[in-house]
């Protein structure tokens, strides 16, 4: 009956596919993923920003091989520890998000590898395996800023006000977010080590700008999720 598409890119791929399929460019459905809004902390002198930073187990464990399949152009390894060792000499909490939760699959679970960097960096707290989706979003709706490589955990963090920097390593994150005009994604595929590190980290002393650009972001999510929901009722109310 339709064809919902995320992004622009997605939408001309699929028309190619199909000349004759009915397509509608949307947004990712988790930008409408309830969650319970949490109270962030006040700004006052002596209160540490908490920083999370979601570590892809896939692109940590992944080596050589996981780098040559996605063409990254920089050492994923080197970066997470370049930022964990940034974050904390400039005094905030750095707390390590789990994103994608698969124990029986140690080069995909985020967990195992955040806990084998709390080893050697005692200071970072680790988040525990969250029970859901909702509540993984529940819980980055506090911090202050946010940066990772599951797509899905910087969406949280979007959707939810949180200032953040994805960081890509895929086609999938670039035209979804710049659908939204949110140009603050660091891309492993295409920008240096440095290049990354200063977008990051400017990010994150910009953050209250980028909370701006977020909500203006959210804005257009909103309009984008309502023309998937009015796909969804045409085709409810049609089969009726």
């Amino acid at each position: 009956r339709a064809v919902v598409c995320r992004d622009p890119d997605s939408l001309a791929f699929a028309g190619k596919l199909s000349a004759k399929a009915k397509l509608v460019q949307s947004i990712d459905v988790a930008f409408n993923l309830p969650y319970a809004a949490a109270e962030k902390q006040s700004a006052d002198a002596g209160v540490k920003p908490r920083v999370g930073i979601n570590v892809s187990g896939l692109l940590y464990e992944g080596g050589d091989d996981i780098a040559a399949r996605f063409d990254l152009k920089l050492d994923y390894r080197a970066l997470i520890d370049t930022l964990i060792a940034h974050f904390l000499e400039r005094g905030a909490a750095v707390e390590l998000i789990s994103h994608v939760n698969a124990p029986n699959h140690p080069i995909e679970d985020d967990f195992t590898v955040c806990s084998a960097i709390k080893s050697r960096f005692p200071d970072v707290a680790i988040v525990d395996r969250f029970a859901d989706p909702s509540a993984a979003k529940s819980y980055i709706s506090q911090l202050d800023f946010f940066c990772g490589a599951r797509m899905h955990a910087c969406i949280a963090a979007l959707s939810s006000g949180v200032p953040v920097v994805p960081i890509a390593y895929s086609r999938k994150f670039r035209p979804m977010f710049a659908s939204l005009d949110y140009a603050f994604v660091a891309d492993c595929t295409s920008m240096s080590m440095d290049e990354v590190l200063d977008m990051v980290r400017d990010g994150f002393e910009q953050r209250v700008k980028l909370r701006e650009k977020v909500a203006h972001a959210n804005a257009i999510a909103a309009d984008k999720i309502g023309s998937y929901l009015e796909v969804v009722k045409s085709v409810l109310d049609a089969s009726v």
